[in-house]
């Protein structure tokens, strides 16, 4: 944070201005604080070709190896950090059980934007939205104003929008659409009428009005948009996770952290109350893994080069394993050759592994 800001975190607002710069303008701002971007790379992902070690592979399956890092602009590693960001938000909030999640988008006006560069003025907003927001709204929609329910949900911020280069900071709010209220569960709505959506603008606008006077550097008045949806079925909780939980490595991560309140933030989620007879928490199904073969269940062991068709003899083994299946004999060496001649001795039609 600047060192010109005077700023209490225990605030019930936090200043539009700096104190000993209070003829600096927005646009000021944007000048003062330095964009929250990172220094990114791009690893070299490899190819990699792997078999079941006992045979059971009709052909190598081809599969990609990168570093997974959250700075990686790898679309491999991409996929590989939002699935694990995923995977943890869904083993939180699954704890609710096998229902469907509520989803609030909460913009930010863009005269804000400026002071949302540093991660202190971030973090007061977005420690305050569930709270003050979307749980009282939740409790008047979705529990027709039961305001004994308590909820839970998480604040999944996005530094920008589909232009991953311009600074667009908006706020999403994901919650399972079951609450807490005298240590049972209790159901919520999916479906809320169109009033609802005013309302939660009209909630969002006020709460923004703490902290902004309503109006755009032109001094026209502006409204910040919000929108709100319901993902019920399993998939389409799971693209949520993907859409949601994707990561953004051209920013610093208190961008776009997981951050979870109510009835799921730390120190509370183990004081759950137990789910209804014969249901279980739900979780992310399990994708098929590519080093596991679907037969017998082995790790299946990786080639570093390309299959090549043909019975032609090559060049005696240099290094590697002597690999074969079902009746097909092949050899490892400086490449990976389809090879009859150097089957180890003894081997016969089918053999599996042999050591060089």
């Amino acid at each position: 944070m600047h060192d010109a800001l005077s700023w209490n975190k225990g605030a019930t607002r936090f200043p539009l201005q700096p104190v000993d710069r209070a003829d600096l303008s927005v646009s000021d701002w944007g000048q003062l604080a330095p964009y929250p971007t990172r220094e990114t790379h791009a690893c070299d992902e490899r190819v990699v070709t792997i078999i079941c070690p006992k045979g059971h592979d009709e052909r190598p399956k081809r599969i990609t190896d990168g570093c997974h890092e959250r700075d990686c602009t790898q679309p491999g590693c991409r996929a590989h950090v939002g699935r694990e960001r995923g995977n943890r938000v869904a083993g939180v909030l699954g704890r609710a059980g096998d229902v469907g999640w509520s989803v609030a988008v909460l913009s930010t006006p863009k005269a804000l934007w400026p002071f949302l560069r540093y991660q202190e003025y971030n973090d007061w907003l977005r420690s305050r939205i569930f709270g003050e927001v979307v749980e009282p709204w939740a409790r008047q929609w979705q529990f027709r104003d039961d305001s004994s329910v308590q909820l839970g949900g998480v604040v999944v911020p996005h530094p920008c929008g589909e232009n991953e280069s311009e600074w667009q900071p908006h706020v999403n709010v994901v919650w399972p659409c079951r609450g807490v209220r005298n240590g049972e569960w209790m159901h919520g709505r999916y479906h809320v009428p169109r009033e609802a959506l005013d309302d939660l603008r009209a909630r969002w606008t006020a709460f923004l009005s703490t902290l902004w006077d309503g109006k755009d550097e032109q001094g026209q008045t502006v409204q910040p948009q919000v929108f709100y949806e319901f993902r019920r079925s399993t998939a389409h909780r799971l693209h949520a996770l993907r859409y949601f939980l994707r990561g953004f490595p051209t920013w610093q991560s208190w961008t776009h952290d997981v951050r979870y309140y109510g009835i799921f933030a730390c120190g509370v989620v183990g004081k759950l109350p137990k789910l209804p007879a014969g249901e279980t928490c739900w979780a992310v199904p399990k994708g098929d893994d590519p080093w596991k073969c679907e037969v017998c269940g082995s790790r299946r062991v990786e080639v570093s080069a390309d299959v090549q068709s043909g019975d032609e003899p090559c060049e005696p083994p240099v290094k590697g394993r002597i690999i074969g299946w079902k009746g097909r004999h092949w050899k490892r060496c400086d490449e990976f050759h389809r090879c009859e001649s150097h089957a180890p001795p003894g081997a016969g039609s089918g053999f599996v592994v042999a050591e060089e």
